[in-house]
């Protein structure tokens, strides 16, 4: 979706409006990072979009999922080109 929308003064700033129904949709709330790019400027969520490696290894251990199969893949052949 497109859609335009003056910069406007906030103090010594200046910002953007954007319509909620469209930071509802990029799960944009309260905290977003900046990027500068060729051409823009591209706006997303400051929060992680990925679980750290602890807290993958707590989701795993909680999930009581049955990884024991894992221990017989030859990790040997991967590295093999």
């Amino acid at each position: 979706m497109v859609q335009r929308s003056k910069i406007i003064q906030i103090g010594n700033s200046r910002g953007v409006r954007i319509p909620k129904p469209m930071l509802s949709r990029a799960g944009l709330d309260s905290e977003v990072t900046l990027e500068e790019r060729e051409g823009g400027i591209f706006i997303r969520s400051a929060r992680p979009g990925k679980l750290s490696w602890e807290e993958t290894y707590k989701e795993m251990a909680a999930s009581n999922e049955d990884w024991s199969d894992w221990t017989e893949l030859d990790i040997t052949a991967l590295d093999e080109d």
